[in-house]
C-alpha cells in the first residue's frame, strides 16, 4: 500500500540494518549500503531528516527534559580526572555540549539489563573516545576488555569520536546507539532488545570541558534531529564528505534535498533551511544558463 505521505515511508530509519551507526558528533546515520567502510549517504541522510521532520508534525507526547546539573559553568576535567552523573532510566535521548581535547579524553555511558521486572542481568558500556585507526569502525566490540568483570556476559563497546578543536554539541539517541552495538554480536537485535539495557550513568574523563547547563535528558528531540541535515547540505559544513559522481544516485539525493529543505523551512519558517536550499539550486542555475548559452551560440 502506498503512504498518503509520500515521505511516511521513511520511518525507523535510523534502525534499518544498513545503517551502521549514528555518528556522535551530529547524531547522523552511517551507512554500508554500498560500501564496508561507514560513510555519509546523502539519500539517507535526507530519508533520516525526513523520518524525524514527520515525527515532529505528529507527535503528540508532552516534552519531558530535566537537566543534570544546575550550575551555571563549566565543568574543566584534567588528565586522569573524572566526573560522574546520574541518567534518568525513562528519558532516552541524551544531550550535552563539550569540547574533548585529546585522545585520553573519553565519556563513557553505563547501562544495566532489564529483563521483565528484574533488573541487573547484564552491565553494557559505550566508551566514546578518539581510538586509533577509528575512523573506518565507527562502532566495534570490546567485550574482551570489561575490567575483569566479564564473566557474567556484560556487554563493552567502543564508539569513535573525531579529533574537533571546539566544543561539540552531542545529541545521543541512546537506545539507537546500544542497538547498533548489540547488532555486531546478534545481527537479528531488535529495538526492543536495546529498550532492554536502561540507562545508569555517564562518566567524563579528562582532559575535557563540559558546558554544565548543557547535560540534559529528554524523551524525544525530534525538533533538534534534522538540524544537522541541514548543516551538512550547508558548503561550510563537512566539505566535500557528500560528494557523488553524477548518477541516479545523485539526482535522487538532490531531489530528496530540495524536498527535506523545502518542508522543513515552510514547517519553520527556519532561514538555516532556505539558504542550504538556494545554495543547492545555484548548481542548476549554472546548468542552465550553459544550456541556454550553448543554445544561442548554435542560433
Amino acid at each position: 500500500m502506498v503512504a498518503a505521505n509520500p515521505i511516511e515511508q521513511f520511518s525507523n530509519v535510523a534502525i534499518r540494518q544498513r545503517i551502521k551507526c549514528l555518528k556522535p558528533e551530529n547524531g547522523l546515520p552511517m551507512s554500508v549500503q554500498w560500501s564496508p567502510i561507514p560513510y555519509f549517504y546523502p539519500v539517507q541522510i535526507l530519508q533520516f531528516g525526513f523520518d524525524y521532520f514527520m515525527r515532529n508534525r505528529t507527535e503528540q507526547r508532552k516534552l519531558i527534559e530535566r537537566r543534570l546539573s544546575n550550575k551555571d559553568d563549566f565543568l574543566v576535567l584534567k588528565s586522569g580526572e573524572k566526573a560522574n552523573f546520574q541518567l534518568f532510566s525513562d528519558l532516552p535521548i541524551l544531550l550535552f555540549s563539550a569540547k574533548i581535547e585529546s585522545m585520553d579524553a573519553s565519556f563513557v555511558i553505563f547501562f544495566e539489563e532489564r529483563i521483565g521486572g528484574n533488573l541487573k542481568r547484564r552491565k553494557l558500556k559505550l566508551e566514546f573516545r578518539q581510538w586509533p585507526n577509528g575512523s573506518e569502525k565507527c562502532v566495534w566490540n570490546l567485550n574482551n576488555n570489561f575490567d575483569g568483570e566479564n564473566d557474567e556476559g556484560n556487554l563493552h563497546f567502543a564508539y569513535f569520536l573525531e579529533q574537533n578543536a571546539d566544543f561539540v554539541e552531542y545529541l545521543l539517541d541512546l537506545p539507537i546507539f546500544v542497538l547498533k552495538a548489540l547488532t555486531l554480536l546478534n545481527s537479528k537485535s531488535t529495538l526492543s532488545d536495546a529498550l532492554n539495557f536502561i540507562p545508569i550513568s555517564i562518566q567524563l574523563s579528562g582532559p575535557l570541558q563540559l558546558q554544565l547547563t548543557s547535560i540534559r535528558q529528554k524523551n524525544f528531540a525530534h525538533k533538534e534531529m534534522p538540524i544537522p541535515v541541514e548543516r551538512i547540505f550547508n558548503k561550510d559544513e563537512e566539505e566535500n564528505k557528500l560528494f557523488l559522481s553524477a548518477g541516479w544516485y545523485s539526482a535522487m539525493a538532490q531531489g530528496h534535498a530540495l524536498s527535506f529543505l523545502a518542508r522543513a523551512f515552510n514547517a519553520t519558517g527556519d532561514a538555516r533551511f532556505l539558504l542550504a536550499g538556494e545554495r543547492a539550486c545555484d548548481l542548476f542555475e549554472l546548468v542552465f544558463f550553459l544550456i541556454f548559452k550553448g543554445f544561442l551560440m548554435l542560433k
